[in-house]
């Protein structure tokens, strides 16, 4: 786990996270998803882009999350 357990998104929230929090996010089987970020520059970087999750990864997560 990165930063904390994780957490179920619905229509509509509103997600806040802070600088320095790797994180990653996605759609499940059922449901897709979109998201629109606001992020701020620091000497005229935005973000840093991480490694891909992988289909692994993605599936023990999605496994844990149905306990």
């Amino acid at each position: 786990m990165w930063e904390g357990p994780p957490r179920e998104i619905r229509s509509g929230d509103t997600v806040w996270i802070p600088p320095g929090v790797k994180h990653w996010h996605g759609a499940s089987n059922g449901n897709g998803m979109t998201h629109i970020a606001f992020s701020e520059s620091l000497d005229g970087k935005s973000v840093d882009w991480l490694e891909l999750v992988t289909d692994a990864q993605y599936s023990a997560r999605a496994s844990e999350d149905q306990l």
